[in-house]
């Protein structure tokens, strides 16, 4: 930006030719992706106004923006999830097909009819909109215990299929149920090389507590993308409300265990539903990110080589997959690599449908009725132990950031 002063924008590319190419792919991209979100509107428009607005007309778009949660990186193309404000209300775009989405509903009607509707959801190939949940408080503490039995209930939900993205942004209060808004990776695949462990809950990293978006909302981890529960214009804690929390867990993790034929099921009618999987850590991308968009970089293609191949030989490929390369590709369109799986396949591949790897990873649906299949009292036993250790330690910090805020205030 000093440069781009400087020289009035005359001279910027010239100093940094690296950042032309870039803006020109992000423009190709930009024009490219409105035109898919525009075509996709008018095609399901018919059905987002009968499923999402009562069958009334949702009228014109008058703001289109990213959604609060999203941390603004985007998919290959240049795509992302939209937030829609229309004369008739809100909803969701999605660069991806969501089927996954609405088979957690049947999941959920099968064995937790009493979670309530999940969120509501149009699916495509590429191109879906899902239904805007309004944040609602808590009307009672009773509320408040109900919140976080259910949230216990989600937990082993969430624990029973190993899935990795439960954190607060996804999941939006209503009145005494929490409601996950984005269910993309609840199923996903695993190397050939791991087998079925008993799974312990060490660090509760699947409900990202350190995060600082953990959907339990414990102070003072509790804020980023967290959404807490609220009463009376307060955020309410699971701290103090562990037994409704930890009943809800064990209740959710029997009922599964004891009907996971009914589960598996309904997971084999969809073994072609599209799945993402992502190779490497976000980590990881986003210091490639860092990197290929630093000055140094974007003066010189080569230096830009020289620096991705010192990177290889650190990260290289983790999974074997022989994907590398086409991650590195996506980053350097400043898109975060994003892949897909069948259900019942093991093979990776884009969007397009270009084959990327092929027989290296077990598929997401046998990993998932291996796990479901495993499910054990001994496990439910371990895990309820882990997590009143952990929500101990949590107690603690909590009480030692209060008293610090204390003693400061004097």
């Amino acid at each position: 930006m000093e440069d781009a002063t400087r020289h009035n924008g005359a001279k910027l590319y010239q100093e940094y030719p690296e950042l032309e190419r870039i803006d020109r792919s992000i423009c190709e991209s930009y024009d490219s992706f409105t035109d898919e979100v525009f075509s996709a509107l008018e095609k399901k428009r018919d059905e987002i106004s009968t499923a999402f607005f009562g069958g009334r007309d949702f009228g014109k778009i008058t703001w289109i923006c990213l959604p609060d949660e999203s941390d603004a990186s985007t998919r290959p193309g240049g795509r992302s999830a939209l937030m829609l404000e229309s004369e008739g209300g809100r909803f969701y775009y999605k660069p991806r097909n969501c089927t996954v989405e609405m088979v957690y509903s049947q999941l959920m009607e099968r064995l937790f009819p009493e979670m309530g509707p999940a969120c509501g959801c149009i699916s495509g190939d590429c191109a879906s909109f899902t239904e805007y949940i309004k944040k609602q408080p808590l009307s009672s503490e009773a509320d408040a215990d109900e919140y976080y039995w259910r949230m216990g209930v989600l937990t082993a939900v969430f624990f029973s299929f190993l899935s990795d993205d439960m954190h607060g942004g996804n999941f939006i209060p209503q009145v005494n149920r929490p409601v996950p808004i984005d269910l993309e990776t609840l199923l996903t695949p695993m190397p050939l090389a791991i087998g079925l462990p008993m799974f312990r809950i060490t660090n509760l990293e699947f409900l990202n507590i350190n995060s600082g978006a953990s959907p339990l909302f414990i102070p003072p981890s509790g804020g980023g993308k967290s959404s807490p529960p609220e009463l009376n214009g307060r955020p309410v804690s699971v701290l103090g409300r562990e037994k409704p929390y930890l009943s809800g867990f064990s209740d959710a993790y029997r009922r599964i265990r004891d009907n996971a034929g009914a589960w598996i099921s309904i997971l084999q009618d969809h073994s072609e539903m599209p799945l993402r999987f992502v190779p490497n850590s976000h980590d990881i991308y986003k210091k490639i990110l860092r990197g290929i968009t630093s000055p140094e970089l974007l003066r010189s293609a080569k230096a830009r080589d020289v620096w991705l191949d010192r990177l290889r030989a650190q990260v290289a490929d983790p999974l074997d997959l022989g994907m590398w390369e086409s991650e590195i590709e996506d980053l350097l369109h400043l898109d975060m690599p994003d892949y897909i799986i069948r259900a019942g396949g093991n093979t990776v591949f884009r969007q397009d449908g270009t084959v990327l790897s092929e027989n290296k990873l077990r598929s997401p649906l046998d990993f998932t009725t291996k796990r479901l299949n495993s499910m054990s009292e001994e496990e439910l036993h371990t895990a309820c132990d882990d997590l009143r250790g952990l929500l101990d330690n949590y107690r603690r910090m909590s009480e030692i950031f209060i008293k610090g805020g204390q003693d400061a205030l004097g």
